[in-house]
Order: C-alpha cells, then sequence, then structure tokens
C-alpha cells in the first residue's frame, strides 16, 4: 500500500512540474506563425536519382527531373523573381538545358513564373 501511495505522488510531481508546463506553453500568433515558417525554408531536396523538389521559395512546388540531355522542370511557382531564385538553385544541381515544362494545373502559384525558365531560348 505504502508503494502505491509513493508512485501516486510521484507521478503527480512528474507530470504537474515537468510534462504539464510543456503542454501549457502560449504561444502567440507571431510565434506560431514563425515556427510554421521554418518548417518551409528555402531548400532543394532530392527525392530520388535525378528528381528534385525546390521547397520554401514559394506557395507552390517547384520539381526538376534530371534526363540524359535535359531536364523538365514540373511547375514553376507563381513568380517570375521565386522562379528566378528557384531556376538559379537549380542550376546548382545541373547545368543541361531545359526540354519541357509541364504544369500540374493551370492555379496562378504553379504557372506565374514561366518566365522565368523559358528564356534563354528554352
Amino acid at each position: 500500500m505504502k508503494i502505491s501511495v509513493i508512485y501516486v505522488i510521484l507521478i503527480t510531481f512528474i507530470f504537474q512540474f515537468l510534462l504539464l508546463p510543456r503542454f501549457l506553453v502560449a504561444q502567440s500568433p507571431a510565434e506560431k506563425l514563425s515556427a510554421h515558417g521554418r518548417e518551409f525554408r528555402k531548400e532543394v531536396i532530392e527525392v530520388t536519382n535525378g528528381v528534385y523538389v525546390a521547397i520554401g521559395f514559394a506557395l507552390a512546388n517547384s520539381i526538376l527531373v534530371e534526363g540524359d540531355e535535359g531536364v523538365i522542370i514540373v511547375d514553376v511557382t507563381g513568380s517570375p523573381e521565386a522562379a528566378e531564385e528557384v531556376r538559379a538553385a537549380f542550376k546548382e544541381i545541373t547545368k543541361k538545358p531545359i526540354e519541357a515544362i509541364i504544369y500540374t494545373h493551370g492555379h496562378p502559384d504553379h504557372i506565374g513564373g514561366a518566365s522565368a525558365f523559358a528564356k534563354d531560348g528554352n
């Protein structure tokens, strides 16, 4: 009986002073937004051999599919400015020419940056 009382006291102590404060930590909306934004930092991730996805540059992601002699870009972000950043990041991976652009659908956040990828005779 004495052991069970000690366990109850110990569990209560752990919950009140160690675990509960983690659940009660208040975050302001600005702090929540900032934490959420850190999940989408600008980076290019290799998904598999020859397939890369640029995240965090714009609302929509952009994908590079590398072939033997050229690349295909899937979605081009929503603005030429964001697309220029993505294109520069993709150029660090390969200098192969862009052979095609594929749009997954026609929403502006997926097609607005086409001019950045279609320049230089591509």
